[in-house]
């Protein structure tokens, strides 16, 4: 049988949000968040898609208690 579909976690380099995609041939993809197309430079993780999305939940989970450490430290 054929493998399933692969995912990769990506992250944006315009609003810096993670995200699951689909891998494709193409190099080239857009933030489902922003709109922003970007060039694929880093994949943050590869896997099946519930794999990917529990991983990407972490991830911007982690950035947004960064942001908001962040935010309180410059008070």
């Amino acid at each position: 049988h054929r493998m399933g579909q692969r995912f990769q976690v990506l992250r944006c380099f315009s609003c810096g949000t993670f995200q699951v995609h689909q891998v494709k041939k193409s190099r080239k993809w857009s933030c489902k968040v922003c709109g922003e197309k970007q060039m694929l430079l880093k994949a943050y993780g590869q896997g099946s898609g519930s794999d990917c999305r529990r991983h990407v939940q972490k991830l911007n989970l982690l950035r947004a208690g960064m942001e908001v450490s962040v935010k309180r430290f410059h008070k």
